[in-house]
């Protein structure tokens, strides 16, 4: 019995001493530099929603402090960039030439958010051959490679892959913001105590409602040509009704920063600019310009996650290799189509549920000029219940094929 749940047990392990590893990296101070409190440490600036999620440090001491911000970015400009088109003309790589291909850009974008950071941080005089800037801009690079690292060992040989490490981020943060939570509700008296209350409320129901959508399925019935018996009259194809997760959330958070690091490399050329200053004040989770450019990026990512989760393509060409279909289409061109019919409105259900259910406290916190986090709690809790129950059907694979193993 103990050798049936060594997979599943040695995943855990393995997870849990790549945490540590992180927690250890995050709390390592880069010895030049002098680390600097955080003006908003409760704002809806831009970049304390990226440390809450991604693990960017605001103060700059950490080794790691881009977190997989850069990384992050350019996967998922990849992953767009390679669903656009027909599936037969895209060119096919191997998973190591991919990872090439996404690191360059990465390390790129690394450099370049580093060498903005830098220009904010207080550095001791050190005797070195090299400038304090260019060796933290080295540190702060090579930081972001080392949690790359730890997101694709935890992704090849742990448990939760890349989302262990937001998941960590997420709730560490959110335990260190607590007590300017609590400061803040102190100071606004019982307005504010209520305003939390009722986003606390409304964040638990977000819960559910996404684990609802995340379970619940639209079933397409099919019709199995090589099996004659009972069996071929309960076959269907399970479509979720929230098909991406929580992922669109998560990945368009770090897709906002190409715009906004975009708007503030031109705003270092063109610093009298009024255009740039004024799109770089919008480019935030406070402004109404900046919610909608968020939620139009989940929007977008809903259907490009839910092509990569459910290719429709693909399922329509094993269809028809197996002499199977949908009941009531003729395989092939005709299959291929419905599919993509139901995985879309399965798309604008989800991305209508996380629209209202993120946009409506955020805009509503826009409205009255806010700027604290307490508008953002519910889109905190759907990213948690999302990674939660991602974790947890992991965890129901590795039991189900530990189960099976014996028969293998």
């Amino acid at each position: 019995m103990q050798q049936k749940g060594d997979l599943f047990f040695r995943k855990v392990r393995y997870s849990i001493m790549l945490g540590l590893l992180y927690l250890i990296g995050r709390g390592t101070p880069i010895p030049w530099v002098i680390p600097t409190e955080h003006k908003d440490l409760f704002s809806m600036e831009l970049s304390g929603m990226i440390e809450d999620m991604l693990g960017k440090d605001p103060s700059g001491g950490s080794v790691l402090a881009l977190g997989l911000g850069p990384y992050m970015s350019i996967m998922v400009f990849m992953r767009i960039f390679m669903s656009i088109g027909p599936k037969e003309k895209k060119p096919k790589f191997s998973r190591s030439v991919m990872r090439k291909i996404t690191l360059i850009p990465a390390f790129v974008v690394a450099a370049f958010q580093a060498l903005l950071e830098t220009r904010h941080m207080e550095m001791r005089d050190i005797s070195f051959f090299l400038s304090g800037q260019v060796l933290t801009v080295i540190t702060l690079v090579a930081g972001c490679a080392f949690t790359i690292f730890l997101a694709e060992a935890n992704t090849e040989k742990g448990f939760g892959g890349m989302s262990l490490i937001i998941m960590i981020n997420i709730l560490t943060n959110t335990r260190k913001n607590l007590v300017p939570i609590a400061l803040e509700l102190k100071e606004g008296g019982s307005q504010n105590i209520i305003v939390a209350f009722v986003l606390v409320v409304i964040g638990i129901g977000l819960m559910l409602i996404s684990a609802v959508f995340d379970y619940a399925e639209l079933r397409l019935k099919t019709f199995r040509v090589m099996i004659n018996n009972e069996l071929s009259e309960v076959g269907y194809l399970p479509i979720r009704l929230n098909p991406s997760g929580a992922m669109p959330i998560m990945f368009a958070m770090t897709f906002f920063l190409i715009p906004y690091y975009a708007i503030v490399g031109l705003g270092l050329l063109f610093p009298e600019n009024h255009v740039l200053k004024v799109m770089q004040a919008n480019m935030n989770l406070n402004c109404i310009p900046g919610i909608l450019l968020y939620l139009g990026m989940i929007l977008i990512l809903n259907f490009a996650f839910a092509s990569v989760f459910v290719d429709p393509v693909n399922i329509a060409k094993q269809f028809r290799e197996t002499g199977d279909c949908l009941v009531g289409y003729k395989p092939g061109k005709e299959t291929e189509k419905a599919i993509k019919k139901e995985l879309y409105f399965c798309c604008c259900i989800g991305a209508a549920m996380q629209g209202i259910c993120i946009g409506a406290p955020l805009i509503s916190g826009a409205l009255q000029n806010s700027t604290s986090k307490l508008y953002s709690i519910p889109m905190t809790m759907m990213i948690l219940t999302g990674i939660s129950l991602s974790m947890v059907r992991e965890a129901r694979v590795l039991i189900d094929f530990r189960d099976y193993k014996p028969f293998l």
